[in-house]
């Protein structure tokens, strides 16, 4: 299957996503790049933080790093819990007593599941999910924890990089770290070459309002919808070029 023929990707989510990312894009026939612009540090808990995390009846956990970073400090007592998505509830020792439905985010979540008097903890990085945790609040008892921090481990834009024709955007804040980075000369070229491969909605909207020309969203937060968003997008562009 040659379906990304000619098609440069730059992957950003961590190392450790990556091989089987680009393992899946050599297979349809596109060129996988990585440029890292996410990663997470733990941050310890405190005797306070323990203890609310003690008395709650449910954890719900925003992300696998959320699942890793909580489990290295805090062994879980047999409390109630939730996952966002597919693969944070595969991060868990032991399958969710509840995972968010398609698109796996706070919205389908909510729609799915109405707690009521519940003690929760909010397993996330620092401005993570307040959304999620106003709406809940106004039936439950609800503190958010922060385990781990997210930052960006890439400094600068590499000159040797050569244009994507797209990149793959996981987060609002991934984008923020890419804007960040990019060198103020290059910025209008890749706003307006480059296409963003969100992994939601929420994110595609975010990007347009920074200035980016080209999004396409997943229909839900896999990458392998992200993927055929992207043979989807390629093969629409391949066409026009040749009309």
């Amino acid at each position: 299957m040659n379906e990304l023929s000619g098609c440069t990707i730059l992957y950003t989510r961590d190392a450790t996503h990556y091989p089987a990312f680009r393992d899946r894009i050599t297979d349809l026939g596109g060129i996988a790049l990585h440029l890292p612009l996410m990663a997470t540090r733990a941050r310890s808990l405190s005797a306070a933080e323990r203890t609310i995390l003690d008395h709650s009846d449910t954890l719900i956990f925003t992300s696998a790093a959320a699942v890793r970073h909580l489990q290295e400090q805090y062994p879980l007592r047999g409390q109630q819990t939730v996952a966002i998505g597919e693969a944070t509830a595969a991060a868990l020792p032991q399958p969710p007593d509840i995972t968010a439905p398609p698109p796996y985010n706070s919205e389908a979540l909510l729609a799915h599941w109405h707690p009521r008097e519940t003690h929760i903890a909010l397993i996330a990085a620092p401005g993570g999910r307040p959304y999620l945790a106003e709406i809940l609040s106004q039936n439950n008892t609800v503190h958010t924890l922060y385990p781990y921090s997210r930052y960006n481990p890439t400094a600068c834009w590499p000159e040797a990089l050569p244009l994507p024709d797209i990149i793959t955007i996981a987060s609002q804040q991934t984008l923020d770290n890419l804007l960040a980075i990019i060198p103020q000369e290059k910025r209008k070229l890749i706003q307006y070459r480059a296409c963003i491969a969100a992994l939601s909605a929420r994110v595609a909207q975010y990007a347009e309002k920074q200035g980016f020309q080209h999004i396409i969203a997943a229909e839900n937060a896999s990458e392998t919808r992200q993927i055929a968003a992207i043979c989807h997008w390629w093969k629409q562009t391949q066409e026009q070029r040749h009309d």
